[in-house]
């Protein structure tokens, strides 16, 4: 009797190991492929990387190195390394499966659009935004051939888009793509979606960096509308809704207006994040900025000194964004006739720019123009003089200048 259940079992396990070694003979490392998936599934993607190499191996031995399964082998390398950030190696394998999707599928192919939009990632990640944005275009021409202006995600691809055109100060064509994401938003989800709140937001942006701060206002004032109705409660977006249309309304002359604005997403973040976070840092940077423009001085110097000290207690290392309180205080103490405490303020600031930006970046030419306009102050013409030479050699759109 039990040699015979045995038996059965026995025969039972021999039945699925020769069904599974018929179907890995049919479908050459269909079970590595398979075992990838599971692994990037459990966040092992060094490990999804082996299998995945070696599923690729298995398909170019069987149908050489054009097959649809090496296709898929390929991108499914280049989305584990990805994953791992290593994406300048991720790109050959996302460049190798639309090679074969062009070949299988023609021109046309859908599949290789994708591929284009993977790689366009990845170049996002690389700060390669030229190629991101032609890639991002290619892919989105080709998406919308094969399925049309409402392919699935096509609000991802625009946004993907938008933010590389907005990394080139592309500031025209990103409110383009910006609005697209938003109405194909506001349609699909509804207006009161994080997504299509989150694309307001971008919109309002994007007017604002154009320069149209009326309309950069008028998106302000809509997304505060929106916020200050979500369901739970979103203080961090509200704060962000009054930041913008804040700084549009100060830069529209209208400051008595932009003050409550900027008063109350100070005390937002305060009681959302608290007196520590860079979101607070950020709040009293801005309103010591309008402050000081309103005349404000010693109001606006307290609120400087705090963002200052936020910045110098976060745990890295401070970037460019401490430069932006050290900046504005210079500004404050050089109306304040107290010209060596703002040339010295200014050279500290112009000091983190030069070590954390661009060469060509607004904010640096920014500092720039405050130094001369201290050094002129101070009674040193030379130097002013290279010091505005040097600013206007940088050729920044200047409303992306934040101080």
């Amino acid at each position: 009797m039990r040699l015979g259940r045995l038996s059965s079992f026995v025969f039972l396990v021999l039945s699925v190991a020769s069904s599974a070694i018929a179907q890995e003979t049919a479908e050459p490392g269909k079970a590595a492929f398979e075992a990838g998936w599971a692994a990037v599934d459990a966040g092992k993607f060094e490990e999804a990387i082996e299998f995945f190499e070696g599923a690729r191996s298995a398909q170019v031995e069987a149908h050489g190195p054009r097959h649809r399964s090496v296709l898929e082998s390929e991108h499914a390398l280049g989305y584990a390394r990805s994953r791992l950030r290593q994406h300048e190696r991720a790109i050959p394998h996302f460049e190798r499966a639309r090679g074969i999707a062009l070949f299988l599928e023609g021109q046309d192919s859908a599949t290789a659009a994708r591929e284009l939009w993977f790689i366009a990632d990845c170049q996002m990640y690389l700060r390669r935004y030229a190629e991101a944005e032609a890639n991002g275009r290619r892919a989105h021409a080709g998406m919308t051939a094969a399925w049309g202006r409402d392919y699935r995600d096509a609000d991802r691809l625009l946004e993907l888009i938008a933010a590389a055109c907005r990394n080139q100060r592309h500031h025209a064509a990103a409110r383009t793509f910006w609005g697209r994401v938003f109405e194909i938003r506001r349609r699909k989800l509804g207006p009161s979606h994080m997504a299509t709140v989150s694309a307001l937001h971008e919109l309002g942006k994007s007017e604002y960096e154009l320069g149209d701060y009326y309309a950069a206002a008028e998106h302000g004032t809509r997304l505060l509308e929106l916020v200050e109705k979500l369901d739970p409660p979103a203080p961090a977006w509200v704060a962000s809704a009054l930041a913008l249309r804040g700084v549009s309304l100060a830069l529209l002359g209208r400051r008595e207006e932009a003050l409550p604005d900027y008063r109350r997403a100070l005390e937002i973040r305060l009681a959302d994040v608290g007196p520590a976070h860079e979101r607070t840092a950020i709040a009293e940077n801005n309103l010591g900025g309008i402050l000081r423009d309103l005349g404000r001085y010693d109001e606006a110097v307290e609120h400087y000194r705090k963002s200052i000290e936020i910045y110098s207690m976060q745990p890295a290392v401070p970037g460019a964004d401490l430069a932006c309180p050290v900046n504005g205080l210079a500004k404050v103490r050089r109306r304040q006739k107290k010209l060596g405490e703002a040339e010295k303020l200014c050279r500290k600031a112009l000091a983190i720019r030069e070590k954390r930006l661009p060469p060509d970046h607004v904010d640096l030419a920014g500092s720039l123009v405050t130094l001369a306009e201290i050094l002129a102050d101070r009674g040193r013409p030379a130097a002013a003089r290279k010091a505005c030479e040097r600013a206007f050699g940088i050729l920044v759109d200047p409303v992306e200048s934040r101080h």
